[in-house]
């Protein structure tokens, strides 16, 4: 996975729990494994993908494209896209879930800026 990966399962939920050093230039084998990791998943209801992945997600860099559409594959979300390390999103929190806690809805912005339709404000 060219990352350091620790992944729970428990009923219906699955944590990935996982550090890329920024040092890892080439992201291809990433990719590869996160969206084999994802597949192997797809079972389980709630999935999280959380860490330090060194990838910005409030950027318009085609690496941060292909990893948020592989995670928008899986029905991963951003839980949240606030800077992180100085202006970058490199520490993500990607959530797949049926539960909402908190709220009646949950919204998102993904690279497009969406908004759930009906919700005019993010809980971020």
């Amino acid at each position: 996975m060219d990352a350091n990966c620790l992944v729970y399962t428990g009923g219906e939920v699955a944590i990935i729990a996982i550090y890329r050093s920024p040092s890892f230039d080439k992201l291809e084998n990433f990719f590869i494994s996160l969206n084999d990791t994802l597949n192997s998943l797809r079972a389980y209801k709630t999935i999280a993908v959380i860490g330090d992945i060194n990838i910005n997600i409030i950027s318009d860099r085609m690496d941060s494209e292909e990893y948020l559409n592989i995670c928008f594959s899986h029905g991963l979300l951003p839980a949240h896209q606030i800077p992180t390390r100085d202006d970058a999103c490199l520490d993500h929190d990607m959530l797949k879930t049926r539960r909402y806690v908190g709220m009646e809805y949950p919204c998102y912005r993904s690279s497009l800026h969406s908004v759930k339709p009906g919700h005019n404000q993010c809980h971020e």
